[in-house]
């Protein structure tokens, strides 16, 4: 998946000016391949070599028709991350949910999850938005759902911003996360 870019408006508010924040995008192999569960590994020999996909962490990973037919919508998905509610996981990413309506041939209760991180960019008023992982939360998840409180989440706009200026964010005071400057 190729990379994109986009720009944020933020208006000013209570004294702060406003800012034009510009996110650029990055796209890991794992939007359109599922990696081996904890503790296994995918035999390519059944599953055929020419599904081998090798990530960035060296982890063979499969190609998957289902994720890949998905992948056409997270660089849409992405242009719409201002106003998004994104939630602390309890490490050092987020997450964003789309639910099955945009989803072809999905029940409209399905969860389309999205991980990423935001860092801080080399240029002013940028930061760097990597998509770590996208799927459908189904039996064959890689992980167990994240279970949040209604304080675990910050709206990307204010999430993008912090990160620009290489202040902290903090989710609420009884999760423990505290993640610093980046």
């Amino acid at each position: 998946m190729r990379g994109t870019s986009f720009q944020i408006d933020i208006p000013s508010a209570a004294g702060q000016p406003r800012v034009l924040l510009t996110v650029n995008v990055e796209f890991s192999s794992h939007c359109v391949s599922r990696g081996p569960k904890e503790g296994d590994h995918i035999d390519f020999h059944l599953a055929g070599v020419e599904r081998m996909v090798i990530d960035h962490r060296r982890i063979k990973r499969e190609f998957k028709e289902d994720r890949h037919a998905l992948s056409f919508l997270p660089p849409e998905i992405v242009r719409t991350f201002k106003d998004r509610r994104c939630f602390f996981t309890g490490k050092e990413n987020f997450l964003t949910l789309e639910l099955g309506e945009i989803l072809p041939g999905y029940d409209a209760h399905t969860k389309y999850e999205i991980y990423f991180n935001v860092r801080k960019d080399d240029h002013k008023n940028t930061v760097k938005l990597f998509i770590e992982s996208v799927y459908v939360r189904d039996e064959h998840a890689e992980n167990e759902p994240v279970n949040f409180k209604k304080e675990d989440k910050i709206t990307a706009w204010k999430l993008f911003l912090k990160r620009a200026r290489g202040q902290p964010v903090r989710g609420h005071k009884g999760n423990n996360l505290k993640l610093g400057k980046r």
